[in-house]
């Protein structure tokens, strides 16, 4: 179902192909955690090795593991090259690498999530509502995120897309 107030546009029902069309004003909305609540992005973007992904969530979910942006490409160990995800705690990955970042994001309210990723030196940094919350080092370093994949919004991927 799609919703427009102002010039938002709100789905609270994704399409049967997970798809919508690619806008700066969309919201999606899932209003319980759900295998069927996510969109899909198929990509066709070059080899990684160094990347900024920012996203808007909200949540007040203290029980599901609450994945709200996933990237897999089917190459590498991991399904998830790059993931971020919030049950109790902002946790952040690069390939298998997780970090726990101690932050709270479960609180109902919007917020603006960033992190930088720059394989020389593996140096990840974080940004929660436009301040510098935590950095970290070694994480991935040296390592390529491979191209193409598909970026899930709303869940972790086990294999690409799925």
């Amino acid at each position: 179902m799609r919703n427009t107030l102002g010039d938002e546009k709100f789905y609270s029902t994704m399409p049967a192909d997970h798809t919508i069309p690619a806008a700066d004003d969309t919201v999606l909305t899932y209003p319980a955690p759900s295998s069927k609540n996510y969109a899909l992005l198929k990509t066709s973007m070059p080899a990684l090795t160094k990347f900024t992904v920012c996203t808007w969530t909200q949540s007040n979910d203290k029980d599901s593991k609450g994945y709200f942006f996933s990237l897999a490409t089917g190459k590498g160990d991991a399904a998830n090259e790059i993931a971020m995800s919030a049950l109790n705690s902002l946790n952040v990955a690069v390939k298998s690498s997780f970090q726990q970042t101690g932050i709270a994001l479960n609180d109902g309210g919007w917020h603006h999530v960033c992190m930088t990723w720059v394989s020389s030196g593996g140096a990840v940094k974080v940004y929660v509502d436009g301040a510098e919350a935590q950095t970290y080092d070694n994480v991935g370093a040296g390592s390529t995120i491979a191209a193409g994949g598909t970026i899930v919004l709303g869940q972790d991927q086990d294999s690409v897309g799925g």
